[in-house]
């Protein structure tokens, strides 16, 4: 009687574990190369909540995989209004308008976050850098020093406060934000090769 004990109708998932379940399935779907069939078990586990966040961030990198970015975005957009504080919608949605040319909508994206959603200082980053790419340099250094509070020594973030400093002509400040990243302890050999150049250039 063990087997029938083992198929009776007495347990009752939670909705979290169905959900936790389908994303695992999906996950493995796309891990053998079964892209669609992955796209469909996400859009399952969506149709049933369609605010959970970590089927919308799959689905849309599924999407974006199949060229598909248009719909990636609106499934992205769609999940930020109907959980507006997700920062992990919102850094999926303002990447992908970026790769898109549209990079006042990126921006705007990141900046339209409530200020009570959970940020993290990569995201603050990101903004610094398409603020940086949209020469806004002065609104790029205060996004950078903000994020540079909270992880000092990434080299990438100096390197880009250098260049925002630089595009405000103030070059000394640019020189000290250099410095500081020629310190960090895995540059690669490109930033290195950069800061040398603008060392080299701003020291004159």
């Amino acid at each position: 009687g063990s087997a029938r004990q083992a198929a009776a109708p007495g347990k009752v998932y939670s909705a979290g574990q169905v959900a936790a379940n389908l994303l695992g399935q999906a996950v493995s779907l796309e891990q053998q190369g079964l892209r669609e069939e992955a796209r469909q078990t996400v859009l399952r586990l969506l149709s049933t909540d369609p605010a959970d966040v970590p089927a919308r961030l799959m689905l849309a990198r599924l999407l974006v995989d199949a060229q598909r970015g248009d719909e990636a975005r609106s499934v992205l957009q769609e999940g930020l209004r109907l959980a507006p504080d997700a920062s992990a919608l919102a850094v999926a949605l303002a990447r992908q308008r970026a790769d898109g040319g549209d990079l006042a909508g990126a921006i705007a994206t990141l900046q339209g976050l409530r200020p009570g959603a959970k940020e993290q200082p990569g995201q603050r980053a990101l903004l610094a850098a398409l603020l940086l790419r949209a020469q806004r340099f002065d609104e790029a250094v205060t996004q950078y020093r903000i994020a540079l509070r909270q992880e000092p020594e990434q080299p990438q973030w100096l390197v880009g406060l250098g260049v925002s400093l630089e595009g405000l002509g103030r070059g000394a400040e640019a020189v000290e934000a250099y410095r500081l990243a020629t310190r960090a302890p895995d540059l690669n050999p490109d930033t290195a090769q950069f800061l040398s150049d603008r060392l080299g250039q701003l020291r004159r």
